[in-house]
């Protein structure tokens, strides 16, 4: 049980979570280490007919000739120390895709001990892996009528490419795709995620993570992924909005293909939606469009401070962001944008392609927004600038094309700090509204450096759309 150990210990503050850490008094009998299972073991497949409990003496729990399946309002209890040792091809599947399939719930928690002044730290965790050391099961899924318990559990070997669906993934989760809220489907505290042949976790059609979901790991994930269909499945994590926000804090993702999560927007983005920070870029999949289903509602993105995120790539047909949308006023679906980068922990928003170029994705095309409460600190926005396909906004050029376009909707104050613009294949900021109040400017305490074009912040239009020039050359300042 060593790799295992190991691998727990990389974990955040694993001895102190909670209901997951014990204290352990010196005059308490010593806490003991797993014994690995010996002996023939238990079999298990197809349907759960009743509960079932799989004990660590039952082990090694193995999933045989056919997949697990626990639905109709039963429960899978996995107790701490038990390994589960699951065949090629087959896979655990907790609940179903309709009410017709009802409930299903799986519950595996490990345990730690804390260390004492008598004895170290001891883990007794639950650990699924492969039957063939040389191969990958399927996955653990958790589908739209099923949730899962997994706290100090380790899933090894998993994801088979073979078995994949919509990429593979060891903890394979599928939500209810109502577009609007997260289906927080799995608690995950201390989960271990090793060696998956395709992604360590794939969480689709708005499944997400419960709120006191902390501290998962994934490692030697997507050695055996590959791009199709539109998906990468080298990447240690995919998910979907709007479930992107539940990304437990405490994620740490190292030693992958690709040491990345790929996230995804299949649709227009209606609610609030955040990038929360774990120390590995987000890969947006394609364009990330954003707007409220209600005129003169507002909506946030929020953006982590250290947090990445790449546009471009193999993937990409249309890299960009689009926030909101309007003609005036009156007829805003405002997206407001909370960016607030710090000097020790900036953001930076970039090219996804192995070597980055001007151009190799659009814009920030922020087509309507608050006047008031926008925040862009030390954020940096680099190798954009490709064809917006948006002309005649401002007093610049009349290709829009840029870094960051503003149009239809003026921000009351200069919301930009500290902030870099560069490696643009056209211009830098474009001030795309229409009205007689001078400013903001936007230009000032910022820095802009490699545009292919020398307008690095146009002059808006007055509200009679007139430029102060009138002399057929762009305002910029």
């Amino acid at each position: 049980m060593g790799h295992m150990k190991l691998s727990l210990l990389g974990l955040l503050a694993v001895a102190a979570c909670g209901d997951d850490a014990a204290t352990l008094p010196d005059a308490s009998p010593p806490a003991t280490p797993c014994v690995a299972p010996t002996g023939a073991g238990t079999q298990h497949s197809g349907e759960l007919a009743a509960d079932e409990t799989w004990t660590a003496a039952g082990s090694p729990h193995i999933v045989s000739t056919s997949d697990v399946v626990v639905r109709h309002g039963l429960t899978l209890t996995i107790e701490e120390c038990a390994v589960v040792r699951v065949q090629t091809a087959r896979s655990i599947v907790i609940g179903g895709f309709s009410v017709g399939d009802g409930t299903g719930k799986l519950i595996a928690r490990g345990s730690v001990v804390a260390a004492t002044t008598s004895q170290p730290e001891v883990i007794r965790p639950v650990r699924v892996t492969s039957d063939d050391p040389a191969a990958w099961w399927g996955s653990l899924q958790v589908l739209t009528t099923g949730t899962a318990d997994l706290s100090v559990v380790v899933l090894d070997r998993g994801g088979d490419p073979a078995q994949s669906q919509g990429g593979g993934g060891a903890l394979l989760m599928r939500g209810d795709d109502n577009r609007l809220a997260p289906l927080r489907s799995v608690r995950a505290t201390n989960l271990v995620v090793t060696n998956s042949a395709t992604y360590g976790i794939n969480a689709r059609t708005s499944a997400g993570f419960t709120a006191d979901s902390a501290g998962i790991s994934i490692t030697g994930a997507g050695a055996q992924g590959a791009i199709g269909g539109g998906e990468d499945s080298r990447y240690a994590m995919y998910i979907e909005a709007p479930a992107i926000k539940t990304v437990p804090t405490g994620t740490v993702i190292a030693n992958n293909t690709r040491n990345e999560i790929l996230a995804f927007a299949p649709f227009t983005v209606a609610v609030d939606e955040r990038f929360p920070a774990v120390g590995v870029p987000y890969q947006l999949r394609d364009r990330f469009y954003m707007e409220p289903t209600t005129a003169g509602s507002v909506i946030t993105l929020t953006i982590d401070p250290g947090v990445t995120l790449k546009l471009g790539g193999p993937l990409a047909s249309n890299p960009s962001i689009k926030l909101g949308s309007g003609s005036g006023p009156t007829n805003n679906f405002a997206v407001r944008l909370i960016a607030a980068g710090t000097a020790a922990a900036p953001i930076k928003i970039t090219s996804g392609a192995a070597v980055p170029a001007a151009g190799d994705w659009a814009a920030i095309d922020w087509q309507g927004g608050p006047a008031a409460g926008n925040v862009m600190h030390n954020v940096t926005v680099e190798y954009g600038g490709g064809n917006a396909t948006t002309n005649g906004f401002g007093c610049g050029p009349g290709d829009n094309s840029s870094l960051l376009l503003i149009t239809d909707w003026r921000p009351d104050d200069a919301f930009i700090q500290s902030s870099t613009f560069a490696h643009s294949a056209a211009g830098g900021i474009v001030s795309g509204w229409s009205s007689d109040l001078t400013g903001p400017d936007l230009h000032t305490g910022n820095t802009f450096t490699d545009l292919a074009s020398s307008c690095l912040v146009s002059l808006p239009k007055s509200a009679a759309g007139a430029c102060p020039g009138n002399d057929n050359v762009p305002d910029c300042y």
